[in-house]
């Protein structure tokens, strides 16, 4: 199969079914949102979803959208996670957690985007924290920057 062919039927073919069987079971069931910025220093805001389909027996954790942001502002964030959510017909009161870093922006107490999206879009957020990952990240990056010489 050619490299254009193949193209072609990934991005029509099995995203778009992957795609569709993703946003039909969020749309009928509570799920859980990862955010990530890209390694290239584009300001990429990668969406996965986390759920739990009665069918599969186990959580299942999905690719939902990659959004190119001009500026990593609260608002901006808070904007587009609510433009994907209902351009793809998602309630938001499924959303039950979001997993992302501890910086201000995201989860800043009076202005964060975990604030704004649990005060006006999701009511029933769960406050699990940052991500564990990146506080270890960051805890073994600065333990390390002690070695380096």
């Amino acid at each position: 199969m050619d490299p254009t062919s193949t193209s072609y039927k990934m991005t029509y073919g099995l995203k778009r079914t992957f795609h569709i069987q993703t946003l039909k079971c969020i749309r009928a069931q509570t799920f859980s949102l990862n955010k990530s910025t890209s390694n290239n220093h584009n300001k990429v805001l990668s969406v996965l979803v986390s759920y739990f389909p009665k069918t599969e027996g186990h959580v299942d954790v999905e690719h939902l959208a990659a959004i190119e942001l001009v500026t990593v502002k609260t608002d901006t964030i808070f904007e587009e996670l609510c433009d994907l959510l209902d351009q793809n017909q998602i309630p938001s009161t499924n959303l039950v957690s979001i997993l992302m870093d501890s910086c201000a922006v995201m989860r800043g107490s009076k202005n964060g985007m975990e604030r704004r999206i649990r005060g006006d879009k999701a009511p029933n957020l769960l406050d699990i924290d940052g991500d564990v990952c990146h506080h270890i990240h960051n805890w073994t990056n600065k333990l390390c920057t002690r070695f380096e010489s």
